[in-house]
């Protein structure tokens, strides 16, 4: 399932082996005819949600049927993304903005936009 391309062409989204009930995902990029996968390093599933122009990539960590986490991932090192406040609420991050590097997202019934630090 691609979800976001970059002005730049680069497209990132999600894959998966196996259909539902049985499916485990895997984050993927694809740029300039390359494919590469691209799991968060733990045994949970990942879902890449957005890419930036400066290729600076987010997305969530899923166990089982529930997104559990999210991320930023830029030049090869992963970065949790927590909103203050949200206790053991998830963050879910569900977009970015190609140019402004902007991220949209929610923990429980609280949604955020936040810049990319």
């Amino acid at each position: 399932m691609a979800v976001s391309i970059n002005d730049n062409g680069t497209t990132v989204g999600w894959y998966s082996n196996h259909l539902p009930p049985n499916e485990w995902r895997h984050g993927f990029i694809y740029s300039n005819g390359k494919w590469a996968t691209l799991d968060y390093p733990s045994t949970l599933q990942t879902s890449l949600s957005g890419i930036s122009n400066a290729n600076l990539i987010v997305g969530n960590t899923i166990k089982g049927t529930n997104e559990t986490g999210s991320f930023l991932y830029q030049n090869g090192r992963f970065k949790n993304i927590v909103l203050p406040n949200s206790g053991a609420v998830p963050t879910t991050v569900s977009g970015e903005s190609a140019a402004k590097g902007l991220i949209t997202g929610s923990s429980g019934y609280t949604g955020f936009i936040a810049a990319c630090q």
